[in-house]
C-alpha cells in the first residue's frame, strides 16, 4: 500500500500558520485534509489578514506628521507622541486590531496608567487606541474643514456597544426605570433631539400608532415622528408610565432651563459613551447630537430613500439639510440594521410621499 503526503509550506507573511504536512496510507484520509488545507485557505482569503496595531500605526502616524508639518510643529515632539511610543512598547508587533475590542482598550490603559483618573486613561491610550483603528477602518485620516465636515454617525456595532454601555450605568443606578437604555434607544430611535426629549410626556406617545408629538424649541416646528418598532417601542412598552418620559435618578422630571440645549443627560450619556470606548474628543467625538446624526443616516435607508419622510420625521425646515444624510451609508447598513434587530418601518407609511404625521388632528 502506498503513501500519501499533503505538505503545505508558508511563506513568511502569508495567509496560512506556519508550514503543515500529513502522511497516510489511506488516500480517502489524505483526501479529506487536503480538502480541508483549501477551505483553510479559502476562509483565510475571505477574511484577509489580521493587522497588527503596529502596521496600523505607522501609516497613521506618517499622516499626523504631514498634518502637524502643515501647521509648523514637530510631531514627534508632541504629547501623543509619547503615548504611541508607550502603547507600541506596551502592545508588541503582534497585537492585532480585531483583539482590541472596547474591553481590551479598557484593560491596556489602566495596565498602563493604573493609579490615573479615567480621563488620564482615555487621554493617554483609550483614544490613540481608537484613532489609529479609525485610520486604518476609514483609510486615512479625517479632516474636517469649514466648507465640509465629515458627519459622524454610529454604525449598528457601535449602537450595540453603546446601548451595553447605557445597561451598564442603569445597574450602577440601580433604582427605577432603565433611564440611560431609554435615553440612547430614544435619541436612536426618533431622532428627536435631546431638549426635545427633556419636554417629551407620555401624553404625547400613541405605543398603538408607534407616533411621538414631539414639540421642537429650537425651529418652533412641532411634528408627529415615527418611533422605530423593534427596539425603542418594545423598551417604552415595557414601562409605560405618565407624566414625563424621561426621569432624574431620583425619579422626578428634569428642570427645564432658559435655554435648554438637553444638557441635562451629560453624565448619563457621557458614562455609557465611556464604557462602550467610543470617541470622547476630537473631530470625532461622540456626543448626543451624533445620534441624531445616526438616525437619519439609518432612517434614510430603511425608508427605502424616502427625502420626504426623512424632512418630516426629522423636523427640518429645509429639505437640504436632510440631504446631507442621504450619501452616508454603506451599501450594507440596511442588512446590518435588521441584523441587529431595528425596524423603522412604521404602518405602510414609507414609499407613499404622504405620511400619517400629516393627515392627522391633534
Amino acid at each position: 500500500m502506498g503513501q500519501f503526503s499533503v505538505e503545505i509550506s508558508a511563506l513568511p507573511g502569508s495567509i496560512l500558520n506556519g508550514n503543515q504536512h500529513t502522511s497516510t496510507t489511506d488516500r480517502r484520509v489524505a483526501a479529506r485534509r487536503l480538502e480541508d488545507i483549501k477551505d483553510e485557505i479559502r476562509k483565510a482569503i475571505a477574511e484577509g489578514p489580521q493587522t497588527t496595531f503596529v502596521q496600523a500605526a505607522v501609516p497613521y502616524m506618517a499622516d499626523r506628521k504631514e498634518v502637524m508639518a502643515a501647521k509648523g510643529l514637530a510631531y514627534h515632539k508632541s504629547a501623543e507622541a509619547r503615548y504611541m511610543k508607550t502603547l507600541l512598547d506596551h502592545l508588541g508587533p503582534d497585537r492585532t486590531l480585531a483583539s482590541l475590542t472596547p474591553p481590551a482598550i479598557d484593560a491596556i490603559a489602566r495596565e498602563l496608567y493604573p493609579n490615573t483618573k479615567a480621563v488620564t486613561r482615555r487621554r493617554q491610550a483609550v483614544t490613540p487606541i481608537r484613532a489609529v483603528i479609525n485610520h486604518q477602518n476609514r483609510g486615512g485620516l479625517i479632516l474636517p474643514s469649514d466648507a465640509q465636515r465629515r458627519i459622524r454617525w454610529l454604525t449598528p456595532e457601535e449602537a450595540e456597544q453603546l446601548i451595553r454601555g447605557a445597561r451598564r450605568v442603569d445597574e450602577e443606578r440601580s433604582c427605577g426605570p432603565a433611564m440611560c437604555e431609554r435615553l440612547i434607544l430614544l435619541l436612536l430611535g426618533t431622532g428627536c433631539r435631546t431638549s426635545e426629549l427633556v419636554n417629551l410626556m407620555w401624553d404625547n406617545i400613541n405605543l398603538k400608532t408607534a407616533e411621538a408629538y414631539v414639540a421642537d424649541p429650537k425651529n418652533g416646528i412641532s411634528r408627529w415622528s415615527s418611533i422605530e418598532r423593534a427596539r425603542t417601542l418594545a423598551h417604552l412598552l415595557l414601562e409605560p408610565g405618565d407624566g414625563a418620559v424621561m426621569l432624574t435618578p431620583k425619579g422626578q422630571p428634569y428642570r427645564i432651563r432658559e435655554n435648554n440645549s438637553g444638557g441635562q443627560f451629560a453624565v448619563i450619556f457621557n458614562k455609557a459613551r465611556d464604557y462602550a470606548g467610543l470617541e470622547a474628543d476630537g473631530p470625532m467625538k461622540v456626543t448626543p447630537h451624533v445620534l441624531r446624526h445616526t438616525w437619519a443616516t439609518w432612517f434614510w435607508v430603511a425608508s427605502r430613500h424616502n427625502l420626504v419622510a426623512l424632512q418630516r420625521n426629522g423636523g427640518w425646515e429645509d429639505s437640504r439639510t436632510a440631504m446631507l444624510y442621504t450619501k452616508l451609508a454603506p451599501a450594507d447598513l440596511s442588512t446590518r440594521l435588521r441584523a441587529h434587530g431595528w425596524n423603522f418601518a412604521n404602518g405602510g407609511d414609507f414609499g407613499e410621499g404622504v405620511g400619517r404625521a400629516q393627515l392627522r388632528a391633534v
